[in-house]
């Protein structure tokens, strides 16, 4: 049980016994933030939490268990649950403790006992802590409580969801009277390779566009399976199974079956991810008048992944995948934008970009895709890339020429901005073709608009010491970033895309300086 949020508490107790282990991990709807070591919830909604206490067994009969109690510690309220001896599972027994349908995959001892279960608060505030302990009383000892280090959720107003998931948000929203037609508002969107990190990344941004007068939703999505490597993945989803001794007992075959069955299971891929995106656009279009949003001026601003989710669904307003479409809410609105902005985004060429990163980003790059881990989940070398694979990556290309060309797309106003050093996105450049991915992208929106017979609004600006982190809001290139985007912004989004405020802006970006200061 090497993987679960919320850091377990292993005390050195009195007497020969070791002491309980004990765990507490908020499950979903709340998306651990995993780098942070920090999750948020949804208020209003009903959080779960996952326990779990775990006891080595040669210890158990000298202990006599009481309750766990997990506790809201900012409103003061507990969920009790009474633990007795026949709470435990018996792990030395020879039992199916793992099965998927009616085939089992796991009989082996594992020398523990161990009791688990769900129980479940509703968030109300922006941030909640709760802990848990777990009391008992060692043989001839008195009554002694194991503690599992508290665990700190932030609170989201809800946007979207579905069945088993609800999305949250940050608000940040403009004083003063709204100008006539409502505000204009900005999705933005966090990085994090599409499998962690949170809305905190972004706050930053979202300060400045609401001092600027913009509405910002600083969303929250679901997120790809985090750990490119199976096993990891195993010890996180499986809290009370060991993978060591689960692979020791199972064929290799089996052990892909489990795999896949673990991860369709638990994770989701990126057509949720993009759905989720589309839905908080659907979400400000509707509910425009009651927050005095225009929902004629809407636009996407990522950083990373989020960069890319922007343009991906910025230019799939028509709908042309349906499996990305009215999900989680508000059925029928359109989720067509009126700008976007790509911070440190790829477009395209992931094909190309597949062996060019570490074992476990490709891999977690083929859990985000949703393909097969292969030899992923036993650490091994990375799986090879299948020419059928290789074609599914093209429906996830913002570059993709069916979204570009598309006549509804023609002039869609684009900015993209990129650091030179960025060691994720210029992998691929070579001293003969700079940055190229940002060029090539800005190259096909200009020419389909071109081809439409309308004004290219497409942009790039690349900063020649800017690397990849460093437009992550507050970060060393965040203030140029933040400069052009809001010019951009204020020129297609809060404007009115006027000669006269579009050659501005593209003044603007032509004078700022390539380098960071």
């Amino acid at each position: 049980m090497k993987k679960a949020l919320g850091a377990l508490a292993l005390l050195l107790a009195t007497g020969a016994h070791a002491a309980p282990e004990v765990l507490l991990e908020p499950g979903p709807p709340g998306e651990p933030d995993k780098t942070l070591n920090f999750a948020y919830a949804v208020k209003a909604t009903s959080t779960p939490f996952r326990w779990t206490v775990r006891i080595k067994s040669t210890e158990f009969n000298g202990i006599t268990p009481g309750s766990l109690v997990i506790r809201d510690v900012a409103n003061n309220l507990s969920r009790t649950i009474a633990l007795s001896s026949g709470s435990f599972i018996d792990k030395v027994v020879h039992v199916c403790t793992f099965r998927i349908g009616t085939t089992c995959y796991y009989t082996s001892p594992v020398n523990y006992k161990f009791a688990s279960g769900v129980t479940s608060f509703t968030p109300t505030r922006d941030s909640q802590t709760y802990s848990a302990s777990f009391s008992y009383t060692p043989s001839g000892g008195t009554l002694t409580t194991a503690s599992a280090s508290t665990q700190t959720v932030g609170g989201l107003d809800r946007y979207c969801g579905g069945t088993g998931y609800d999305q949250g948000m940050l608000r940040s929203v403009p004083t003063g009277t709204p100008p006539a037609g409502g505000w204009p508002a900005v999705v933005l969107i966090h990085g994090g390779f599409w499998r962690d990190r949170s809305p905190k990344d972004m706050i930053t941004y979202a300060n400045e566009l609401k001092n600027a007068g913009y509405y910002v939703i600083n969303i929250d999505y679901r997120l790809t399976p985090f750990t490119g490597r199976f096993n990891e993945v195993f010890n996180f989803t499986h809290p009370t199974i060991e993978w060591p001794e689960f692979k020791a007992q199972n064929t290799l075959d089996t052990l892909k079956v489990v795999e896949n069955d673990t991860m369709n299971a638990t994770g989701t891929h990126l057509r949720n991810t993009v759905s989720d995106v589309k839905c908080a656009v659907r979400y400000l279009r509707s509910q425009a008048a009651t927050l005095s949003i225009n929902p004629d001026k809407i636009a996407l601003m990522g950083f990373s992944a989020g960069a890319h989710l922007s343009m991906l669904a910025g230019l799939t307003s028509d709908g042309p995948v349906a499996d990305w479409e009215n999900k989680g809410g508000y059925s029928g609105v359109s989720p067509a934008v009126k700008a976007i902005v790509s911070i440190s985004g790829p477009s395209g060429r992931f094909a190309e970009l597949y062996n060019k990163f570490s074992t476990e980003l490709v891999c977690d790059f083929r859990a985000a895709f949703g393909m097969s881990r292969g030899t992923c989940y036993e650490n091994g070398s990375i799986p090879a890339l299948t020419s059928a694979e290789a074609d599914a990556f093209k429906m996830y290309e913002p570059i993709n020429s069916s979204y570009v060309g598309k006549p509804i797309n023609a002039g869609m106003p684009l900015l993209m901005l990129q650091g030179a050093k960025d060691p994720l996105l210029t992998v691929l450049d070579t001293p003969s073709s700079p940055n190229s991915m940002v060029t090539a992208m800005v190259t096909a929106m200009n020419n389909a608009a071109t081809a439409a017979g309308k004004a290219g609004n497409a942009y790039g600006k690349i900063y020649d010491n800017g690397t990849h982190d460093d437009f992550n809001g507050g970060g060393f290139c965040s203030a140029e970033a933040s400069a052009a985007a809001m010019a951009f912004l204020n020129a297609y989004v809060k404007g009115t895309g006027s000669a006269s405020e579009v050659q501005a802006f593209a003044n603007a970006l032509a004078a700022q300086s390539s380098t960071c200061n």
